[in-house]
């Protein structure tokens, strides 16, 4: 199976009250694209995986603005999320806002 795993930290996991997840990715692709396409469906972007989540989690926040996401342990800018291809075996680390000193 090609999957996609979710790891989620800090306030965004207890809202969740989930810690990670894993994703069929092709269910993932088909999900937000075109359910009558198979194998060749095109790769979600982290914004539609995003828009995914937040119909999947009630408790998904509102304000994604402080969200930071890291993908296979790389943090990733937002202005880059809409065009950021997923592919099978990515794994995505959500990091809500922190504080600290």
């Amino acid at each position: 199976m090609k999957i996609v795993q979710l790891r989620y930290f800090g306030a965004l996991a207890d809202a969740l009250q989930c810690r990670e997840e894993t994703l069929d990715w092709l269910a993932l692709s088909t999900a937000v694209t075109d359910p009558s396409l198979a194998e060749g469906a095109p790769a979600p972007t982290l914004a539609r995986l995003l828009a995914l989540l937040a119909e999947r989690h009630h408790n998904w926040p509102k304000d994604l603005s402080q969200l930071q996401l890291a993908v296979n342990h790389e943090l990733l800018p937002p202005h880059r999320w809409a065009q950021f291809s997923i592919v099978p075996g990515t794994e995505i680390a959500l990091f809500p806002p922190v504080t600290g000193g």
